[in-house]
């Protein structure tokens, strides 16, 4: 939940939850422990551990942030021999946990040195991948834990009180500042603006960019789309689409998103020699078009007409029109990175 002031979420707002994950995040790693070809490896301390964790909310949605990089010191034990290793899992995030980068060394001298960088290299990535999934589902599992949701909700109807009590106080001279500020905001938009607003020092703050033009350009590349088939051609003929995308800079950095639902009409034909022999009408449905399906996009082809060879075009169009389909929606991404 946001803030009082935040009105159903829908403003940027973010919160800090540092303190909570760099607690947590070293309890699940020093409990991490993984035998491998009878090497049996156990965390005995974490040496450093530096990042940040937080919640930003907009629209009323919650998204999860964090970055973090960590040194561990690790025991490799079989029988009676015992060496020292360390591991430094390098700047991760809440994307590239299933791949977290690795720096790994051993620290003992001894016969079975080479044995135990090769155990651990091959795999301590899949151990600690799976450490810090935990870490991740336990951070939204504390996100939205009914507790946390009640303290929320108390600390939000104090601060409502403390800001009802203020507003009656301060009503006058609140405006004349709001005044104010909307004047000198009016000023700075009349500069030339950078990558972020000329408000938005060095790109620091929350900021969304306008675009406009997202949905017409993608619904663009759907009605361009034309293939060859066996004997004969396919091509789209209407197309519906449901969503929208948006470009977000915090940070100095670029947040792109979008989210799309899309219905293609396509009509298809085999020719002989002496002319058309067979044609059909049909419907593709994209139902989830977003960065989470990337690059597996579900395509789903139906007809919507009858008559002798409907089927046999409708695999041939599956086949040739699907990674055409794939193309445009990767071109639409990669321009709106590009924006």
């Amino acid at each position: 939940a946001g803030s009082v002031w935040n009105a159903n979420s829908w403003h940027w707002e973010e919160k800090n939850y540092n303190k909570w994950a760099h607690e947590h995040l070293p309890s699940i790693l020093t409990s991490l422990s993984f035998t491998e070809s009878e090497w049996t490896f156990t965390v005995k301390e974490i040496t450093k551990i530096t990042g940040e964790a937080s919640v930003n909310i907009r629209k009323g949605k919650s998204i999860l942030l964090f970055e973090f990089e960590v040194d561990l010191n690790l025991k490799a034990t079989k029988g009676s021999e015992e060496l020292d290793t360390s591991v430094k899992i390098q700047e991760f995030n809440q994307e590239d946990i299933d791949d977290p980068e690795l720096e790994i060394k051993v620290t003992t001298s001894s016969d079975s040195t080479t044995q135990v960088r090769t155990l651990l290299s091959r795999h301590a990535k899949k151990h600690i991948s799976k450490a810090l999934q935990q870490f991740y589902n336990d951070f939204k599992q504390h996100v939205s834990d009914v507790k946390q949701f009640e303290e929320d909700k108390k600390k939000r109807e104090e601060e409502n009180k403390r800001r009802e009590e203020a507003i009656q106080k301060n009503f006058e001279s609140q405006q004349k500042l709001l005044q104010a500020s909307n004047e000198e905001e009016a000023k700075k938009r009349q500069a030339p603006q950078a990558t972020g607003s000329v408000w938005n020092y060095n790109s620091y703050f929350w900021e969304e960019k306008s675009v406009n033009w997202a949905n017409g350009r993608l619904k663009e590349l759907f009605e361009e789309i034309k293939v060859e088939i066996p004997s004969g051609e396919a091509k789209v003929t209407q197309v519906e689409l449901q969503g929208d995308s948006s470009i977000s800079i915090r940070k100095g950095k670029k947040i792109v998103t979008y989210s799309y639902e899309a219905w293609l009409d396509w009509e298809g034909k085999l020719m002989s020699s002496s002319g058309e022999i067979a044609s059909c009408t049909g419907k593709v449905h994209l139902p989830d078009i977003c960065p989470l399906s990337e690059p597996d996009y579900e395509v789903e082809y139906s007809l919507t007409s009858e008559g002798p060879g409907q089927d046999r075009i409708k695999q041939l169009v599956q086949v040739h029109a699907t990674p055409v389909i794939k193309q445009q929606i990767a071109k639409f991404v990669k321009q709106l990175n590009e924006s």
